[in-house]
C-alpha cells in the first residue's frame, strides 16, 4: 500500500539538501503520487504547475519511440518562467525502443531540468536505462532499492554498497 507521508518526506528530505536529482523514476500509483508531487514542487520548489509552459504531465498507457522524441524534443528548449523545468512522466509500459531514445536525454539532460517518471514497477526497464535513475519506491509492501531518507545519512562507501545492489 501507498505511503505518502514517507514519499513527501522522503523527497522533501532531498530537495532541502540541495540534492534534486535530474530523474527520478518512482513506483507506484500515477494518481497518488502525482497528488504528492504536484504539492512538493508549489510548497518546497516554489514551483506552480497550473498554466506554467515549464511544467509538462504526461500519462501513456503505452510509452512509444514517438512519445519519448515528443518529449525530447520538448525538454531542448530552456525554461521560460522560471530557473526550472519539470516533465512527469507516466507509463504502464515503456517499449525497449522508447527507452533507448531517452538514454542519452535522462543521463545528461540541460542542467535546468528535472524528471519524474512514474511507472507499476521495474519489470520492463532495461538496464541502462535504470541506471540513470534515482529509484523511489512507493509500496510499502516492497523493499525500496533506495530509501532516500537513509541514503542520505550513509556514509560514501554505504552509498557505493547501496548503490552496487541496484
Amino acid at each position: 500500500e501507498y505511503n505518502s507521508e514517507i514519499f513527501y518526506t522522503s523527497l522533501n528530505l532531498i530537495i532541502k539538501n540541495n540534492s534534486l536529482h535530474h530523474a527520478y523514476c518512482i513506483l507506484g500509483n500515477f494518481e497518488d503520487i502525482l497528488n504528492q508531487l504536484e504539492k512538493l514542487f508549489l510548497n518546497e520548489l516554489n514551483f506552480p504547475i497550473l498554466n506554467n509552459p515549464d511544467y509538462w504531465c504526461g500519462k501513456f498507457d503505452v510509452m512509444d519511440i514517438e512519445d519519448s522524441r515528443a518529449i525530447k524534443s520538448s525538454h531542448q528548449n530552456r525554461p521560460t518562467a522560471g530557473d526550472k523545468k519539470i516533465f512527469v512522466v507516466s507509463a504502464n509500459f515503456i517499449t525497449e525502443k522508447a527507452q533507448n531514445a531517452m538514454l542519452k536525454l535522462f543521463e545528461e539532460p540541460r542542467g535546468d531540468t528535472h524528471f519524474f517518471l512514474i511507472i507499476p514497477s521495474l519489470n520492463n526497464i532495461i538496464p541502462t536505462f535504470r541506471s540513470r535513475l534515482f529509484i523511489i519506491d512507493t509500496n510499502e509492501s516492497s523493499d525500496s532499492l533506495i530509501n532516500p531518507k537513509d541514503f542520505l545519512k550513509m556514509g560514501m562507501g554505504q552509498r557505493i554498497e547501496a548503490v552496487k545492489k541496484i
